[in-house]
């Protein structure tokens, strides 16, 4: 059972790290659009 339990953690982690990566990225995409509307 606690084999089958540690994926599962890794999994959510990875998908948090993901979700955090796709949110800073397109953050990131936003602000370099600004900053082009701007110049």
């Amino acid at each position: 059972q606690i084999s089958q339990a540690r994926p599962s953690t890794a999994t959510t982690h990875s998908k948090r790290t993901a979700a955090f990566l796709q949110r800073a990225f397109s953050l990131q995409l936003l602000v370099l659009q600004t900053a082009l509307e701007i110049s």
